[in-house]
Parts: structure tokens; C-alpha cells; sequence
């Protein structure tokens, strides 16, 4: 359970199992692979053999397959993978050319919050006059 990912694919179609499991080892670059179960309906299940590939997934979310948005939830011992609610994604926004000397830190936070939660941000781009934020933002279309 604790290398377990509960997915769903929001593109609408239900024969896609095969297509994502070859797409996903393709672009995932995994280190000892995933194993991909259709629980029916739309929902997947996510099962790492290694934990440092499922960090790294996790991290790098979101995610798209086919063009549309793949939700990823990490299940916890307990967690029942057909009853999680797959509604909510981090996202990264991006903030260009605020005015030299204007960005902060405690800005970078306030649009984090305005957006969502704010979970972190690039303290480089902040250098730059850019804001790229992590935000724990809902449903937001981005």
C-alpha cells in the first residue's frame, strides 16, 4: 500500500488501459517499473516496485495522458482505492514579468494562498522577477 497510487484519466474513454501502460512506462523512466489494474469504471491503480519511482511521479505531477489531466493520489494504509476522491491536483503556475524589486517571498506566498494552498515555490525564479508557485489548487484550469 505504500507504493500504491489510486489514477484516473479524465479523457472520457474506458478501453485505454493498454495505451497508457505502454505511454507511461515510455515516459515515467521507471528504475523497476509500475504494474497499471484497471479497477473499473475509470479509476486505476498504481503499483511502484521501487520508491524512489513513485516519488518521482508524485513530484512531477500533474500529469496528461491522451491530453487530458491524470489524477494521482498516493494511497495510505487504509485508504480504499475505489473510494478515494480523485477532484483535486497540484499545479504549477507561473507569474511573469512582475516589476523588478516587486516580488517576494511573502507575495509568492499570497498568490499561493489566493490560488489554493500554497505548497512551495522556486526561490530562482523569484531572482528572475517570475513567480513559479505550487499550488494545491482544486479544480483550477490552469
Amino acid at each position: 500500500m505504500e507504493r500504491d497510487l489510486a489514477g484516473l484519466s479524465l479523457d472520457g474513454e474506458d478501453e485505454i488501459l493498454e495505451a497508457m501502460r505502454s505511454t507511461i512506462a515510455n515516459l515515467w523512466h521507471f528504475v523497476n517499473g509500475v504494474h497499471i489494474s484497471d479497477l473499473g469504471e475509470k479509476p486505476f491503480l498504481f503499483r511502484f516496485f521501487n520508491e524512489m519511482d513513485m516519488e518521482r511521479v508524485t513530484s512531477r505531477a500533474p500529469w496528461t495522458f491522451n491530453n487530458h489531466l491524470l489524477m494521482i493520489h498516493r494511497l495510505e494504509e487504509g485508504n480504499d482505492s475505489m473510494k478515494v476522491p480523485l477532484i483535486l491536483t497540484n499545479f504549477w503556475v507561473q507569474v511573469h514579468d512582475v516589476p523588478s524589486g516587486f516580488f517576494s517571498e511573502p507575495l509568492a506566498r499570497k498568490l499561493g494562498d489566493f490560488i489554493g494552498k500554497l505548497l512551495e515555490y522556486d526561490s530562482e525564479c523569484l531572482k528572475r522577477g517570475d513567480a513559479k508557485l505550487l499550488a494545491d489548487g482544486g479544480l483550477l484550469g490552469c
